[in-house]
């Protein structure tokens, strides 16, 4: 088996992007922390809520609700999704700091939401786009090989038109001679 087809059969591709994504965010971020544990525990908890909820909308909010048409109840399930998963990962950090003053909305609201929901709903919209993107591309490669699977059978049809136009002409043209 190939590494290709056992990594697609598997989505271990999925587990490879998050391993990556965890790699690279505690690489760059582990020293804002007071001690590597608590880094891990961070950035861990981190990407747990950034990878529930891009696989929450990529996989029912977009199929179930977008495809579907019904917009207001996708917006307002997202809205709800992202604005309650920050809350949640603010209480998270709080809880892993020792600080749940972090959780408070109270004290510095603006800072609050531009540290926690505008990030959340920008890295959930760029992977909802990439769903979104993917399957116009699977859908347009469909429609092409729809639209070539037309064009062969109506060819296979106009042949057999003109195979047996030729044949009674042929048929017509012998018993003409007899």
């Amino acid at each position: 088996m190939s590494g290709k087809s056992f990594l697609s059969k598997y989505k271990l591709y999925h587990f490879l992007f998050w391993i990556l994504l965890f790699g690279g965010w505690y690489f760059f971020r582990y020293q804002d922390f007071s001690s590597q544990s608590t880094a891990l525990k961070m950035i861990l908890a981190k990407v747990i809520d950034l990878a529930i909820l891009v696989y929450v909308t990529n996989y029912i909010l977009i199929p179930e609700l977008l495809y579907k048409k019904k917009y207001v109840l996708f917006g307002l399930i997202y809205v709800v999704l992202v604005v309650g998963f920050s809350m949640l990962k603010m209480y998270i950090e709080g809880q892993i700091m020792g600080r749940p003053d972090l959780f408070n909305f109270n004290t510095n609201l603006k800072v609050r939401i531009y540290d926690n929901v505008i990030p959340h709903f920008l890295l959930v919209s760029t992977g909802a786009a990439f769903k979104i993107m993917i399957d116009y591309g699977r859908a347009q490669r469909r429609l092409g090989e729809l639209a070539k699977e037309k064009a062969e059978t109506e060819l296979n049809f106009l042949k057999c038109c003109v195979t047996s136009y030729m044949n009674v002409t042929d048929k017509r043209s012998q018993l003409k001679r007899k």
